[in-house]
């Protein structure tokens, strides 16, 4: 890349992080947890989408997710699916936003199995 124009190494490497991203988003990740009540705050969905997405991320050379939000609480039903979001920097540059869905897959007594699939592309 070094013979190439900033413009278009810049955009050589938006693409290669868009296929990375493309590679993550066809696996998904997954995760059980415990709650206490008959919803998955917030807070908690955040933490354990950043839990499991970022090895994923690292193992594929990337860095780490920046801060991941999720707007509402979930209720603890199978089936249930709500959106969340990753926005900041994600290395060579690329600044934006990265959707996450999250659906609960099963439901065991107070114990949830999400379920995570990111978006194929960061927004600018």
């Amino acid at each position: 890349m070094g013979s190439l124009p900033p413009m278009t190494r810049a955009r050589l490497a938006a693409s290669l992080l868009a296929v990375a991203l493309i590679a993550i988003s066809s696996a998904g990740c997954s995760a059980s947890f415990s709650i206490g009540d008959d919803t998955v705050d917030r807070a908690d969905i955040a933490k354990e989408a950043k839990a499991k997405l970022d090895p994923v991320f690292e193992a594929r050379g990337r860095p780490p997710l920046p801060p991941i939000t999720c707007p509402k609480d979930m209720d603890l039903k199978a089936g249930e699916t709500t959106r969340c979001y990753a926005k900041g920097s994600f290395g060579d540059g690329l600044e934006g936003t990265l959707g996450i869905t999250v659906t609960i897959r099963s439901v065991d007594g107070s114990t949830a199995n999400l379920h995570f699939v990111t978006d194929e592309n960061v927004k600018r």
